[in-house]
């Protein structure tokens, strides 16, 4: 009986260790079904390093000061009273500092996942750095260095568990290393080195989207000249 192994980049990280508020329920429910042994899930140690400059950095899409100047107007226009307003204040001030403590809070959370039995952290090795010094140089993606860090190690990775017979997939949300555009279009060259190495992409952490055809993949290029 084959494994079913699946690759995750930086999103996940983020998603999962961000504060409660602006999580990907889907981050938490993937992690689940890899400690229950449904699938063995693989974090490239590059993302998580990637992580904690993306959730120190990354702000609230809510803006707190402009929901404040909102109340105060409806105070001053008599819509609310005053004892209402502070209410809103308060309410508003716990909220930030909650976000506050959760972004200070995510480094260790970051560290447990080193310690997580139901995760493979692993470290590129020669091979990923040679592939992805070939992507780089040899091919017409046009990703940045750290994508092409991640996609070398998911295509190495994910090609010699495919070849011990076990069943290969990439979730991503990074829209430059899924194998499709905004219109979903195939992107031929993405897409043929994915299915080549017999990595299915998913573009969720649910593995639902889009859905995997029976019997993927086919016998790839690489595999038909052996």
């Amino acid at each position: 009986m084959s494994t079913t192994h699946v690759f995750v980049e930086t999103n996940w990280v983020v998603d999962f260790v961000a504060p409660a508020i602006s999580r990907n329920p889907g981050a938490g429910k993937l992690l689940e079904r890899s400690r229950r042994g449904e699938v063995v899930l693989h974090v490239p140690a590059i993302a998580l390093s990637e992580a904690h400059k993306v959730v120190r950095e990354r702000s609230l899409r809510a803006d707190l000061d402009n929901i404040r100047a909102f109340v105060r107007d409806l105070k001053e226009s008599a819509v609310i009273d005053e004892q209402a307003a502070n209410v809103m204040f308060e309410v508003l001030s716990r909220f930030q500092q909650y976000v506050a403590r959760e972004k200070v809070e995510a480094p260790k959370r970051i560290g447990a996942l080193l310690q997580e039995p139901a995760i493979d952290v692993f470290h590129l090795d020669e091979a990923m750095l040679a592939r992805s010094t070939h992507l780089a140089a040899e091919t017409g993606l046009e990703l940045q260095s750290f994508d092409l860090a991640i996609l070398a190690a998911v295509v190495v990775r994910g090609a010699a568990l495919r070849d011990a017979g076990d069943e290969v997939s990439f979730c991503t949300l990074d829209a430059h290393l899924q194998p499709w555009d905004r219109n979903r279009n195939r992107k031929d060259e993405l897409g043929d080195l994915l299915e080549d190495a017999g990595v299915w992409v998913y573009g969720d952490f649910l593995m639902v989207e889009p859905p995997r055809p029976p019997g993927w993949p086919p016998v790839s290029r690489d595999r038909a000249a052996r």
